[in-house]
Parts: C-alpha cells; structure tokens; sequence
C-alpha cells in the first residue's frame, strides 16, 4: 500500500511539473470542442497530452494521464464534455488576466 501511496505522488509530481504541455492540451481540446462537441475519452486527451510533450525524454505513463484526465472530468464520467472543457479554458484565460484585465471588467460590470 506505501509502495501505491509513494507511486501517486510521484505521478503526481510529474503531472504538475509540466503545467504548460497541461494548458496546451486544455487549449486543443477547446478549438476541437468548438468544432465537433462530442466528449473526449481518456484515449483522446492521452494523445492530446502525448502529442503536446513530445519533446520530453520520457512521456506521461497511463497512470499520470489517467489522474489528470480524472481530475478534468468534473462529472465522472470518463468523458470530458464540452462544458468541461469550456470551463477549463476559462479558468486557464482568467488566470492569466493581469490586474489591470481584472479592473476593467469588474468597472464593466458595475456599469451594466
């Protein structure tokens, strides 16, 4: 069980080591999500993740992409759904708002 317990949080490390191939793959699925609606399998996001660290020595094992794949999929599924990926990419957009971003939309808001 400490031997599991010990290969998750190395997973998971390897996982959040490399947010911006995570982002890449939020931002293809949400151009294909635009296009075609129909909800992504694990096999799908993992050739999207795949694809999008090619350059790394070693690529995500299907346990590092399952984990990441379950922490997308809101509803529990096994499908990442349009509203999902959605979600995710403006999550993604709103984290990179600079201050000056934020202000502008919050005097917008006011004014409405």
């Amino acid at each position: 069980h400490q031997e599991e317990q010990m290969s998750e949080q190395e997973a998971l490390h390897r996982v959040f080591a490399d947010m911006g191939a995570l982002d890449m793959v939020v931002r293809k699925a949400f151009r294909k999500q635009v296009q075609d609606p129909s909800p992504l399998d694990l096999d799908s996001f993992g050739s999207m993740m795949r694809e999008c660290v090619k350059s790394r020595s070693t690529q995500p094992s299907q346990q590092e992409l399952k984990m990441i794949f379950d922490l997308l999929d809101v509803t529990r599924d096994g499908s990442l759904h349009r509203h999902e990926v959605f979600a995710l990419q403006a999550a993604a957009r709103r984290a990179t708002l600079t201050e000056r971003d934020i202000n502008a939309i919050e005097d917008i808001d006011r004014d409405k």
